[in-house]
């Protein structure tokens, strides 16, 4: 028994009737930090760390004194100053006569369970105190939890939920939807969504939907753990920026289009010097047009981003050069990339592509703008270069390339450009740069990340 109690992994001690401790094993030396030689001839209030009340213990000594065993947590207090939790039980040793001989005390060490516990609550409380629905399933789509704001959207009480399934809960029609995206996380995929959900006699609302597996300690998935965020006045305040945004380039263009047929009447029947008024009319309601429509793509690429597909940058660029040269059939375009150069990455590249070679060719002030588009692929990134011979571009529009400062009322079409090829760049995680040219001109350079198809 001696030795059985030696190599015990809890602390055991044992007090005389009045609670004298004469006795503890190797354990108690090792969780509470005191030695057997200092502790014995100790009362166990050594180990009180102010955390229990005095009912407790009077509760305990009412318990053991009557012949009874003790099984209670307790909080205490190591030698060094240390608190830890212990489930503690005490139990009388008698005498043939009925008269207390001793107590043995088992402390077994659960600070690490009670941490838990509390790490436990406090996840508990944060998920039922959340705005967003969060629920969880298993593989056969039975409730494993769910916080109190999706048993309220769903009108589900906590206590029918574990004999619910998914399908109950949300419709047929809402699962036959849900199932696809519950396969893909159930073999270990993070899945995104948005849905629109109808409930009878309520609004429809907007979620964005999120999956992911949820798995053991092995890595198996055992379930999937859903929330879900009310995106319905976010997506209606869109829908009215996006309508007021129709209408006022709508009404923008009509009257720019009444100015533009005016000022050209006046430039076919009014005398040379009043012509000239009417050319700068005509090219200020031209610039005005051109500064509406990137407005308009800059809204779009911010409310309805592209997701990545598989795109072939050299394609990309002879489409742009074509296009441009289509336009401007004066300028001098040279191209330098790898045949055949495909990425995974979003449309709007090549519109970025796009608005740089058109502002090398636009803002030159020579007969024959020159420029050059050199892409290169590095291991991790495609850097693509376009470079021209013009006057260079102006401190404020590169402060906007450069990311020192943003559009403003005062951003012309150039910069407003500008900050469009900045945004769609930045949307894919990429850089841009900018240098000026030795001798004449300027050089941008987005740097895209390089993923592979």
């Amino acid at each position: 028994f001696q030795r059985a109690v030696e190599a015990a992994g809890h602390a055991i001690y044992i007090t005389d009737p009045d609670g004298v401790i004469t006795y503890a094993n190797p354990a108690f030396e090792r969780i509470t930090g005191y030695d057997s030689n200092e502790i014995v001839g100790q009362n166990p209030r050594v180990l009180k760390s102010g955390e229990m009340s005095t009912t407790y213990y009077d509760r305990l000594w009412a318990t053991i004194s009557r012949g009874h065993v003790w099984e209670e947590e307790i909080h205490d207090q190591k030698k060094s100053g240390e608190l830890y939790y212990a489930h503690q039980t005490i139990a009388p040793l008698t005498r043939s006569n009925g008269d207390i001989e001793a107590y043995v005390a088992i402390q077994q060490d659960i600070t690490d369970q009670k941490e838990d516990e509390f790490q436990l609550r406090q996840y508990e409380r944060a998920i039922e105190g959340a705005d967003e629905l969060i629920a969880a399933i298993d593989h056969e789509r039975r409730y494993l939890f769910a916080n109190e704001a999706y048993r309220d959207f769903h009108d589900l009480g906590s206590e029918s939920l574990s004999e619910m399934t998914l399908a109950d809960a949300i419709g047929t029609e809402t699962y036959e939807t849900a199932e696809p995206n519950l396969e893909r996380a159930l073999d270990g995929e993070a899945v995104q969504y948005r849905m629109t959900r109808t409930r009878s006699h309520r609004s429809d609302r907007v979620f964005d939907i999120r999956y992911y597996p949820l798995t053991d300690d092995t890595g198996h998935v055992e379930g999937v753990v859903a929330t879900m965020r009310d995106l319905t006045e976010q997506v209606e305040r869109e829908q009215h920026l996006t309508s007021l945004d129709r209408m006022l380039r709508h009404n923008i263009q009509n009257e720019l289009n009444l100015v533009l047929g005016h000022a050209q009447m006046i430039d076919d029947q009014a005398p040379d010097e009043i012509a000239e008024l009417s050319t700068t009319i005509e090219e200020s309601a031209n610039r005005i047009l051109e500064q509406a429509n990137k407005e308009r793509e800059i809204v779009e690429l911010l409310s309805d981003p592209a997701d990545p597909t598989h795109i072939n940058l050299a394609e990309i660029v002879d489409a742009v050069v074509d296009q441009v040269l289509g336009e401007h059939p004066d300028a001098k375009i040279s191209v330098e990339v790898p045949t055949d150069l495909q990425m995974l990455s979003i449309p709007e590249v090549q519109r970025a592509i796009e608005e740089l070679v058109k502002n090398a060719v636009i803002h030159s002030d020579g007969r024959s703008p020159q420029v050059r588009i050199t892409v290169t692929k590095h291991e991790a990134t495609v850097e693509i270069q376009v470079a021209d011979d013009g006057p260079g571009i102006p401190p404020s529009e590169r402060r906007v390339i450069a990311g020192d400062s943003e559009i403003d009322d005062v951003t012309h079409s150039s910069g407003m450009g500008l900050w469009l090829v900045k945004r769609i760049v930045s949307r894919i995680d990429g850089d841009i740069q900018f240098r000026e040219r030795d001798n004449r001109g300027s050089m941008v350079t987005p740097l895209l990340p390089f993923y592979d198809t």
